[in-house]
């Protein structure tokens, strides 16, 4: 159960929705939020955020703002954790705007007129679905980063997002369409932006402008830091891959470099399969993860001679596969 609180329940529906989903921010919550207050609009737009249950101050300070700006705010404040994605989901669907744009908790905007030039861009360029932007990185001592070095416009396609993700989450602001809205069985996947722009680049291309307009932290407990390094959680996390890149190459099979991109993934996720499950000593798991690895790679005619040659050990020359292990990892310390 979610609590909801919707202070902007006008009759009309704004132009453009902020959504954040946050958990256990209270460090950064209040610079976020305020960040968006600063916008400076000709238009109307609304605060989205899926407070996902904190064991800090967070949902406090969220209240506090929103009871200042009655009129912006739609709060979903949920009775239990629901995980990332679950959170995701839901505030995604609750967005009414005509244009989303991205700020998740821990990260905030710098340009106060990023929202008008972005949907600008938008309503004069009604081929394109995502708008996104340069942005800081910020470590937590302060010292910050420019992400890209593309100084001039860009305009890329779907083509190019399946080679890889070059959209900084508080960077984009998308035209919402059906293909929005996710299917369900992506709530298990490990990161939601990624999938949520493939499916909106199906609408339009994608446009980059080289404004920097935000900041994206990197801390002890941001979503990518704290992906632990210990062997169990790695393997969670990479049959949550292998899981993704299955359902993506299934619901992109009319493309082929999102076929080519997708299978590539599966075969990342099951050759780590196959090595993580070996130091764990699970034998018999790992031959299985070669065996499919080898298969994938025959079915799509993307066979890596040196992973070929490596699951062959794997399966019949286990105690030298195993060996290979351990040099290779003796001589990365």
């Amino acid at each position: 159960m979610s609590t909801k609180i919707d202070f902007a329940s006008e009759p009309n529906k704004p132009m453009l929705s902020v959504m954040m989903i946050t958990y256990n921010h209270e460090k950064y919550i209040g610079q976020a939020i305020k960040s968006i207050l600063q916008q400076t609009t000709d238009f109307e737009f609304e605060i989205v955020i899926g407070e996902d249950c904190s064991t800090d101050k967070t949902r406090s300070i969220i209240c506090e703002i929103a009871l200042e700006y009655p009129d912006k705010f739609k709060l979903m404040l949920h009775d239990k954790n629901l995980g990332m994605m679950q959170n995701f989901f839901t505030i995604i669907a609750a967005c009414r705007g005509k244009y989303v744009a991205i700020c998740e908790g821990d990260d905030y905007w710098i340009d106060n007129g990023k929202l008008q030039k972005q949907v600008n861009f938008l309503e004069q360029n009604p081929d394109v679905s995502i708008c996104c932007h340069n942005v800081f990185t910020e470590e937590e001592d302060g010292n910050r980063a420019v992400l890209w070095e593309w100084k001039e416009m860009q305009r890329f396609s779907l083509y190019d997002l399946a080679k890889g993700n070059f959209i900084s989450t508080p960077s984009v602001v998308f035209r919402r369409t059906p293909f929005s809205i996710l299917p369900e069985k992506y709530l298990q996947a490990p990161l939601g932006d990624f999938i949520l722009h493939l499916f909106n680049a199906r609408a339009g291309d994608i446009c980059y402008m080289p404004d920097i307009m935000a900041v994206y932290r990197i801390h002890s407990g941001g979503v990518w830091t704290t992906r632990k390094s210990d062997i169990d959680k790695q393997i969670n996390l990479y049959t949550k891959y292998l899981h993704t890149n299955q359902m993506l190459l299934e619901d992109f099979s009319d493309i082929r470099i999102c076929r080519i991109s997708f299978s590539k993934g599966t075969s990342e996720s099951l050759n780590q399969l196959r090595i993580l499950s070996a130091k764990k000593g699970r034998i018999k798991e790992s031959k299985q993860f070669a065996r499919k690895l080898i298969h994938h790679m025959m079915s799509f005619g993307l066979v890596n001679a040196r992973v070929l040659i490596s699951c062959v050990q794997n399966l019949y020359f286990f105690k030298r596969f195993e060996r290979n292990i351990y040099l290779h990892e003796k001589g990365s310390e």
